[in-house]
Protein backbone atom coordinates (compact mmCIF):
# COMPACT_ATOMS: atom_id res chain seq x y z
CA UNK A 1 0.00 0.00 0.00
CA UNK A 2 1.17 3.66 -0.96
CA UNK A 3 0.50 5.56 2.51
CA UNK A 4 -0.28 9.33 2.08
CA UNK A 5 0.41 11.92 4.94
CA UNK A 6 -2.94 11.84 6.01
CA UNK A 7 -3.65 7.86 5.39
CA UNK A 8 -4.46 6.29 9.32
CA UNK A 9 -1.94 3.46 10.13
CA UNK A 10 -4.38 0.35 10.81
CA UNK A 11 -2.10 -1.61 12.78
CA UNK A 12 1.08 -1.55 15.72
CA UNK A 13 2.00 0.96 18.32
CA UNK A 14 0.10 3.62 16.59
CA UNK A 15 -2.55 2.30 15.37
CA UNK A 16 -5.00 4.91 14.45
CA UNK A 17 -2.11 8.16 14.10
CA UNK A 18 -1.61 9.49 10.20
CA UNK A 19 1.70 8.62 8.38
CA UNK A 20 2.58 12.32 8.71
CA UNK A 21 2.15 11.96 12.77
CA UNK A 22 4.01 9.31 12.73
CA UNK A 23 6.91 10.67 10.74
CA UNK A 24 6.70 13.44 13.03
CA UNK A 25 7.12 12.02 16.07
CA UNK A 26 8.87 8.40 15.75
CA UNK A 27 10.33 8.25 11.98
CA UNK A 28 12.30 5.49 13.05
CA UNK A 29 8.96 3.55 13.10
CA UNK A 30 8.40 4.51 9.76
CA UNK A 31 12.38 2.84 8.68
CA UNK A 32 11.11 -0.02 10.32
CA UNK A 33 7.76 -0.50 8.19
CA UNK A 34 9.36 0.14 5.55
CA UNK A 35 12.33 -2.53 6.07
CA UNK A 36 10.01 -4.97 7.42
CA UNK A 37 6.39 -4.89 5.88
CA UNK A 38 6.63 -6.06 2.24
CA UNK A 39 3.76 -3.91 1.16
CA UNK A 40 4.83 -0.96 3.09
CA UNK A 41 5.30 1.93 0.40
CA UNK A 42 5.16 5.77 0.84
CA UNK A 43 3.75 8.19 -1.53
CA UNK A 44 5.65 10.77 -2.64
CA UNK A 45 3.95 13.63 -0.69
CA UNK A 46 4.86 10.90 2.26
CA UNK A 47 8.47 10.31 1.06
CA UNK A 48 9.19 14.29 0.22
CA UNK A 49 8.17 14.84 4.50
CA UNK A 50 10.23 11.54 5.52
CA UNK A 51 13.30 13.19 3.43
CA UNK A 52 12.48 16.36 5.21
CA UNK A 53 12.70 14.97 8.60
CA UNK A 54 15.50 12.36 7.79
CA UNK A 55 17.50 14.13 10.35
CA UNK A 56 15.18 12.68 13.22
CA UNK A 57 16.61 8.74 11.78
CA UNK A 58 18.79 6.59 13.97
CA UNK A 59 21.52 6.68 11.38
CA UNK A 60 23.04 3.83 13.62
CA UNK A 61 20.29 1.48 13.50
CA UNK A 62 21.71 -1.67 11.97
CA UNK A 63 18.79 -2.24 10.05
CA UNK A 64 19.35 1.03 8.38
CA UNK A 65 23.30 0.65 7.68
CA UNK A 66 22.43 -2.91 5.90
CA UNK A 67 20.11 -1.45 3.51
CA UNK A 68 20.97 0.06 0.54
CA UNK A 69 17.34 0.96 -0.69
CA UNK A 70 16.52 2.90 2.79
CA UNK A 71 19.64 4.56 2.31
CA UNK A 72 19.25 5.29 -1.28
CA UNK A 73 15.47 6.62 -0.32
CA UNK A 74 16.67 9.24 2.20
CA UNK A 75 19.41 10.39 0.38
CA UNK A 76 22.69 9.41 1.65
CA UNK A 77 23.47 7.94 -1.67
CA UNK A 78 23.16 8.17 -5.48
CA UNK A 79 21.60 11.49 -4.86
CA UNK A 80 18.96 12.76 -3.20
CA UNK A 81 14.72 12.12 -3.73
CA UNK A 82 14.04 15.93 -4.75
CA UNK A 83 16.87 16.13 -6.92
CA UNK A 84 15.65 13.17 -8.60
CA UNK A 85 12.59 14.36 -8.48
CA UNK A 86 12.75 17.78 -10.05
CA UNK A 87 15.42 16.15 -13.21
CA UNK A 88 11.96 14.00 -14.05
CA UNK A 89 10.06 17.42 -13.99
CA UNK A 90 12.16 18.97 -16.24
CA UNK A 91 12.51 16.05 -18.49
CA UNK A 92 8.54 16.06 -19.01
CA UNK A 93 8.42 20.12 -19.33
CA UNK A 94 11.45 19.67 -22.48
CA UNK A 95 9.45 17.29 -23.89
CA UNK A 96 6.13 18.69 -23.88
CA UNK A 97 8.16 22.15 -25.38
CA UNK A 98 9.52 20.33 -27.96
CA UNK A 99 6.22 18.83 -29.25
CA UNK A 100 4.94 22.71 -29.80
Amino acid sequence: MNYKLDDILNFGKYKGRTIKEIIQKDINYIVWCLIQIDNFHLSDDSAIEFINNKEKILLNHSRLKNHRAMSILIGFEEGDFQTERNKNIAEIINKIGRKK
